[in-house]
């Protein structure tokens, strides 16, 4: 897409489908886990309840893999 004003063009549709097939990419690993017998290491979101908790389960779990930013 072009914005008035701005030069270069932004928005391309080749990110928007990147992101798709990596979250298919994602989604596929999580079967493939279930099926497995494991469960994925799944984040919550913030808005749920008891994500709080269960995050933090992850966290302590792949301390040292995960790299932190605050």
């Amino acid at each position: 897409m072009h914005l008035g004003g701005l030069r270069q063009p932004m928005g391309a549709v080749s990110s928007i489908s990147a992101m798709t097939i990596i979250e298919a990419i994602v989604v596929q690993a999580a079967q493939n886990m279930l099926d497995a017998g494991v469960e994925p290491p799944i984040f919550l979101s913030g808005n749920l309840d008891g994500a709080d908790e269960h995050n933090a389960r992850l966290l302590r779990k792949c301390r040292g893999r995960i790299l932190l930013w605050y």
